[in-house]
């Protein structure tokens, strides 16, 4: 009987958390997933593995949405394959364009896209996206997604990440990618 009330106490401060955390970090974003809901999703990393993949699985595939994430734009399979979204969540890539060149090659190459994708980036960045001149890429949609960790009841938790104001904790890019896709 303790425990059940402890338990459900805990839960309780959970839930309050991540709605002050709502109502303090998250802002209102579009609805959107980055591809279309008909359609399987691939989330890609970079790498030996991605190669391997591309060799023995091409047509499976480029038969799928992909969303991409973190450095991939700077991969040669990035031009190869495509991909319809790309997420990126790190501080750095925002912050580091003027310090790492790694980060400035990521936005030449974002740039250079000749095919539609959507790039989604955390809703506080929308000052570099105008800083950047993004939404003057003719081919690139910018949709934002709220960072902002949710925990506590399951009925809460779904709810702000079906309304995309939160997510589990975003311990790396997989999480947005992630939630980005189903939503």
């Amino acid at each position: 009987m303790i425990k059940r009330v402890a338990d459900n106490l805990s839960l309780l401060t959970a839930s309050i958390a991540s709605l002050l955390k709502v109502m303090l970090l998250s802002k209102r974003v579009a609805s959107s997933r980055p591809v279309d809901k008909s359609r399987r999703v691939i989330v890609l990393g970079n790498g030996p593995s991605l190669r391997t993949t591309i060799a023995d699985h091409r047509d499976f595939l480029m038969s799928h949405d992909r969303i991409a994430v973190n450095f991939a734009a700077n991969a040669p399979e990035f031009f190869e394959l495509q991909p319809t979204g790309y997420v990126l969540a790190d501080p750095h890539f925002f912050d580091g364009i003027s310090t790492d060149p790694n980060v400035a090659k990521l936005w030449d190459n974002i740039r250079s896209t000749r095919w539609p994708m959507t790039l989604f980036l955390p809703a506080n960045r929308k000052e570099f996206v105008t800083e950047m001149r993004l939404s003057d890429i003719p081919h690139l949609t910018i949709s934002y997604y709220n960072l902002t960790p949710v925990e506590g009841c399951k009925s809460l938790s779904h709810r702000l990440f079906n309304l995309g104001l939160g997510m589990p904790r975003p311990r790396n890019v997989l999480i947005p990618s992630i939630m980005l896709a189903i939503r």
